[in-house]
This record gives structure tokens, sequence and C-alpha cells, in this order.
């Protein structure tokens, strides 16, 4: 055990010495050169292997990124107009789903378009911004569900594209949240109608004009 001891000792001591140098300039021996010196190219460094030696290559013309769903539809009226008659929502209307909207509407919409989609979001109130239309209000009270992924797709009068931010998936869920508070306007609207009606005020009220006054924010 001691003569083991003694060749491990000596063998340390060996590594010390051969590890070292007189060479101020030497930055000694790498344990691990592979992890010192990278075997792969820099990002932007020119690359030997290509005539042009460009590093950062452009895809293939006529690829897509892996998981990538290309969106069939351009920016122009046209296409607004058919994506508002032929995209329907696919994510199932739940309780789930319009709270998972509802969280990315908090973070993306709620600052320009208010809690309750009546475009008083802080933005506006803060800074004097244009509010946008109120969700609760005609014409977008009615807009169908494949205009509202467009808008949120490719942008709208002062509103950006907001496709980088959101997902497919999350853009419907915000969608699907959007329309649960248009919802519970509109029911709202019609309980004021039937009460004015009942109490002989000469007139309806307007579902879409009282609308302005309930700000459903939270998911029951």
């Amino acid at each position: 055990m001691k003569l083991r001891n003694l060749f491990y000792l000596l063998l340390l001591v060996s590594a010390g010495f051969t590890a070292c140098s007189t060479d101020e300039g030497h930055p000694g021996y790498d344990y691990f050169p592979d992890m010192v010196y990278s075997r792969a190219y820099e990002a932007y460094s020119n690359n030997p292997n290509f005539d042009d030696s460009t590093q950062a290559l452009m895809p293939v013309p006529g690829t897509i990124p892996r998981g990538y769903e290309p969106f069939h539809y351009q920016n122009m009226i046209e296409d607004y107009e058919r994506a508002g008659t032929e995209l329907k929502n696919p994510i199932p209307n739940t309780l789930e789903n319009i709270a998972e909207g509802q969280y990315y509407y908090s973070i993306y919409c709620q600052v320009c378009h208010g809690p309750g989609g009546e475009g008083d979001g802080s933005i506006v109130q803060r800074e004097k911004f244009p509010p946008p239309p109120s969700f609760l209000m005609e014409p977008l009270i009615s807009l169908s569900d494949g205009k509202m992924f467009f808008s949120v797709h490719y942008g709208k009068g002062l509103m950006g594209s907001y496709a980088s931010q959101l997902t497919k998936e999350e853009r419907w869920k915000v969608i699907l949240y959007v329309n649960s508070i248009q919802d519970k306007a509109t029911a709202t609207a019609g309980a004021d109608t039937v009460k004015t009606t009942s109490e002989g005020a000469g007139q309806s009220t307007s579902g879409i004009q009282n609308a302005n006054a309930v700000p459903p924010t939270e998911i029951q």
C-alpha cells in the first residue's frame, strides 16, 4: 500500500514538473484541447470550404424551417376577405384554452385594447395614443375569426404584426378569449334590451352601444 501511494505521489510530482515551463509566454498544456480549440467554425467567420468563404448561408429556395406552417394568404384586401371566409378556429372552445388566450392577451394586446377589449389600454390613457376600435362594437363584434387571425398575422391599421411574438396556436387562443368577452357583452346587452322594453321605455337599448359598460376580464 505504501509503495502504491509513493508511486502516485511521484507520478503527481512528475506531472507537475512536466506542466511547468520556463517560457513565460507558454500558456501551459491543455487537459482537454478539444474544449479550448473549437473544431467548429465560429459564426460569420470565413469558411474555406465554399468559394465565397461565406459561413452563414441562406436557406435553399423553396425550403421552410422544420415545424413551420406557411400562411397561404398574401397581405392584400382580397386575401383578407378570403381568410374571413375560409379560416376557422381549430382550437377547441374550452375554459382552459380561453384562459390561456387571456394570458397571452394580457401580455401582447391589453396595453392597447384594454382588459375588456374596449380600446382603453394603458398606453392609450398614458401616452394619448390613438385608441383602437372596441371589440364590443361594430364592426369588430361581428368580425370573423379568419379576419382576426389575418389581422394579427399581418397587422392592421396602427397595429403591427404579431406573427413573431405569438405562435399560430397562441393566436387562435387569443381569438377565443376575444370571442368570450364579445359573447358576454352581447348576452348582457340582450338582457338590457329585454329589461328596457318591459319597463316601457319606448325604445330598445342597442346591445352593441351598451356593451361598453361591461369589462369582463376574468374567466369564471
